[in-house]
């Protein structure tokens, strides 16, 4: 696998994660609706076991995005949001003042407290409001430093098959003249018959050597134009 997929494949894993913070949020909100209106005490053990667990995952979710925003700052050089918006190290008051809410609630459904529906509501405009901004944000800021490294694996690449073909062009400028020289040389031993044998023989040498350069020249533009088409 070529380094360009394995960074889409790891931005795909990155982006489905910070998209499933969401989901795992709503699904607190439901899970302490529920259980607030339980009045079954294994149902209500049930939902918060589940709680529980996705708070587990939120936490551990929102550390491989803050190791993956890490690790496309280190590749891209930027420490800031490429985005301009919302980045982990800005969404994450947000996420912790859910996980305090919700841990406040679970420990009194534990206790055997009632929860109030102003309770249950503010933490879902929470979860529907602030924390979800943050969510998208977090998104769009993996949308945006892929594309800006993505971009810039392009421009780079560009700058190279530029060299390349400079390099390549300079070659064939001096194939050709040794070509032209080599025949040259092939007129001259010509002229001078026998004497000018063993130089014939060198002349015709020199010029099959142009020959396989321009050969050589022109496999590798070929072999340029197939990678750059496939690089699209």
């Amino acid at each position: 696998m070529g380094k360009a997929l394995e960074k889409a494949v790891d931005f795909g894993e990155l982006v489905n994660t910070s998209g499933s913070q969401r989901m795992l949020s709503h699904k607190v909100v439901m899970y302490l609706a529920v259980a607030a209106r339980s009045e079954n005490e294994s149902e209500l053990q049930s939902l918060i076991e589940k709680i529980q667990k996705a708070y587990s995952t939120l936490n551990k979710n929102t550390q491989d995005i803050a190791v993956g925003l890490a690790a496309m700052s280190a590749s891209d050089g930027s420490e800031s949001p490429v985005s301009g918006e919302y980045n982990l190290e800005l969404a994450h008051p947000t996420i912790i003042e859910f996980e305090r809410r919700g841990a406040k609630l679970i420990d009194r459904l534990v206790e055997g407290s009632t929860l109030s529906h102003v309770e249950l509501g503010s933490l879902a405009d929470l979860v529907a409001g602030p924390l979800a901004k943050s969510f998208n944000g977090i998104k769009r800021e993996f949308y945006a430093r892929y594309r800006h490294d993505r971009d810039q694996q392009a421009q780079e690449m560009n700058e190279s098959m530029e060299f390349l073909n400079r390099t390549l062009s300079n070659v064939e400028s001096i194939s050709s003249r040794i070509k032209m020289i080599s025949l040259n040389a092939a007129v001259e031993a010509a002229r001078l018959g026998q004497n000018g044998a063993a130089f014939a023989v060198i002349a015709t040498a020199v010029r099959n050597l142009s020959i396989e350069t321009e050969h050589a020249v022109t496999s590798m533009r070929e072999t340029l134009s197939v990678h750059r088409k496939s690089e699209r």
